[in-house]
C-alpha cells in the first residue's frame, strides 16, 4: 500500500500537502523507504512534516528525505520549469 501511495506522489498528487500523518498504520522499513525516495525525488513539495509514529518502519528515512541536497535540487529543478 505505502509503495501505490509513493507511486501517486511521485506522479505529483497532493502538492499543496504541508503535514502528513500517517501515525499507527502498519508502515514497513520497505514502505517508509518508498516514501523517502519519492521525498528526494521531490515529490510533496510543501510538505515540511510527516509523522510515522507507531510504525514498524523508521521514522529516520524520512526526515533525512524531507533535508536532503537530492531534495533540495528536485524542488529546485520543478519551479525553473
Amino acid at each position: 500500500a505505502m509503495a501505490a501511495l509513493a507511486a501517486l506522489l511521485e506522479e505529483g498528487a497532493m502538492p499543496n500537502l504541508k503535514e502528513l500523518s500517517l501515525y499507527n498504520n502498519q508502515i514497513s522499513d520497505a514502505g517508509v523507504e518508498a516514501l523517502a525516495s519519492a521525498l528526494r525525488g521531490g515529490a510533496l513539495p510543501s510538505c515540511t512534516d510527516i509523522e510515522l509514529f507507531k510504525n514498524p518502519g523508521s521514522q529516520a528515512p524520512v526526515d533525512e528525505a524531507l533535508a536532503s541536497p537530492e531534495r533540495a535540487a528536485a524542488l529546485a529543478l520543478r519551479q525553473a520549469e
